[in-house]
């Protein structure tokens, strides 16, 4: 079960990859919340139930990534590191409190974000 997005929400930002089989996508979805899991999990508790628009974004478009890079031929000139990249520095921007709005706990002790309308706070 994925903790940040359903297939049905990554299939709405990505409609094209209605051809692909569920066990693809949830592949790729779980990898994606994995690395979300991996920046955010010690610093931050995401309350499933509310999940931040941002935190959403950025594991549909790990997603998008995992899945091109599973399809792509062994010789493409095709590349979605940027995406990837794009996506870590984003994580990483959060983690250490540049993106405002989202605060990081002191102490190492884990906080829960929550969506307030667009814009992101955090409880202890």
């Amino acid at each position: 079960m994925s903790k940040y997005i359903t297939k049905a929400e990554f299939l709405l930002r990505y409609p094209s990859f209605t051809d692909h089989t569920d066990d693809e996508i949830n592949t790729a979805i779980l990898d994606a919340e994995a690395i979300v899991d991996g920046y955010l999990g010690t610093r931050f508790i995401i309350d499933p139930d509310n999940v931040p628009g941002i935190i959403v974004r950025i594991a549909s478009t790990l997603t998008y990534y995992y899945i091109m890079q599973a399809n792509l031929q062994v010789n493409s000139e095709e590349d979605y590191s940027k995406l990837y990249n794009n996506c870590i520095e984003l994580l990483e921007k959060i983690v250490t409190g540049t993106i405002t709005g989202i605060e990081v706990a002191e102490s190492n002790s884990a906080v829960t974000i929550i969506s307030t309308g667009g814009d992101y706070e955090y409880r202890c």
